[in-house]
């Protein structure tokens, strides 16, 4: 391999460096000083990141809660980006959570940010890099002033800062006269500072719900609505310019009021899936996919398909190649239905009630640090 390295001309190299990996790279680091230095530079990093190949090095990884023995511990696994849904890699248990409810956000270019909205990690689930994030700003809970985390949003600001950015949203409660007085407001924690800081503004009322809070667009998202006629509209926060806005949901979501909703990502666009409790009976469960064609017009909201009904399904989770949905049903397992063939397929993976997460991860050599 030594004599390969010295007569292998650096392009050659670098275009095959470049398909392989992070694994794969990390060994390679080893063959001679000069791969050691380009894989380790930023400028490959980057060409790594965002090389097309790297779809096929992708795969699909799970936050789950495993419950054994009265102890209740939350983990990765990690499987492959298709239907088979093999296990590709060793489950990765989670440090730093006193208890094990999970959110995942993520992923932005190979990390992901893992929370239980009091507690935040950063992580690159490849290398098995975690980094907890100092405490917020937000003063301790007691009185006369408390507050209470409302929503999370993780994503990477691709401007001249080039920065992993946290967005806190809480409900600040203090008392004045023997009254409370509620307001939501924001920080924001930027890897590249190392430090929190509060946002100016106060914001509408956002609501936590399951698989809503991605980010897209250079942008993150919460369900929201306003405190005076409880209108629904999703909340955006772009990452660039550290600007709240609010988005419109599709006119024609029927029965709005009883649906259930979670953002995604679907054929490079927003993907709004609202659906039905599942305790409803089940001819009047059903879910609506729409897709906003272009971003921030809710006037291209477009209702794509109309799929029930679908025996106890909790929540779905993620698109899968476009065309097949993960869910959580309602004992906990991940169940996936094709919207061409229009039917289920479960599998043998188990969370406990409400615990699954899922996403599709392209690997990284990005370091937290």
């Amino acid at each position: 391999m030594a004599l390969l390295s010295e007569n292998l001309h650096i392009d050659v190299a670098i275009e095959i460096l470049l398909r392989l990996p992070v694994k794969s790279l990390h060994r390679f680091r080893c063959v001679c000083r000069t791969w050691n230095d380009l894989i380790k530079s930023p400028k490959f990093i980057s060409m790594h990141v965002n090389h097309s190949t790297l779809a096929l090095n992708s795969h699909l990884v799970l936050i789950k809660r495993n419950l054994v023995e009265d102890n209740c511990t939350s983990i990765l696994s990690f499987h492959a980006n298709d239907e088979s849904l093999d296990v590709v890699s060793p489950e990765l248990q989670i440090p730093y959570f006193s208890y094990p409810f999970m959110e995942v956000l993520g992923p932005c270019n190979g990390i992901i940010c893992l929370t239980n909205y009091m507690t935040f990690v950063f992580c690159n689930p490849v290398t098995r890099e975690f980094s907890l994030l100092p405490p917020n700003s937000c003063p301790c809970a007691s009185s006369p002033f408390f507050c209470h985390t409302k929503g999370v949003g993780f994503g990477f600001d691709s401007s001249i800062i080039s920065d992993f950015k946290l967005v806190r949203i809480a409900i600040h409660s203090h008392k004045e006269h023997g009254h409370y007085h509620h307001e939501n407001r924001a920080e924001i924690y930027s890897l590249k500072s190392k430090a929190w800081r509060q946002l100016d503004g106060v914001l509408p009322e956002v609501k936590y719900t399951p698989c809503f809070e991605i980010f897209f667009n250079d942008s993150c998202h919460w369900q929201a609505f306003s405190g005076r006629d409880h209108k629904k509209f999703i909340l955006s926060f772009r990452m660039s310019s550290e600007k709240f806005a609010e988005i419109d949901l599709p006119n024609n979501l029927t029965n709005l009021d009883e649906k259930c909703m979670s953002l995604e990502v679907s054929n490079g666009s927003l993907a709004l899936i609202a659906y039905t409790d599942s305790q409803l009976k089940l001819e009047d469960q059903y879910t609506e996919i729409w897709i906003m064609k272009e971003y921030g017009i809710s006037e291209s909201w477009t209702k794509l398909f109309k799929i029930g009904p679908l025996s106890g399904i909790r929540c779905p989770l993620s698109f899968m190649k476009n065309d097949v949905l993960l869910l959580e049903n309602i004992e906990g397992q991940l169940i996936s239905y094709s919207i061409a063939k229009q039917d289920t397929e479960a599998f043998e993976i188990y969370g406990s009630s409400t615990s699954l997460r899922a996403m599709v991860y392209k690997e990284s050599l990005l370091s937290i640090e």
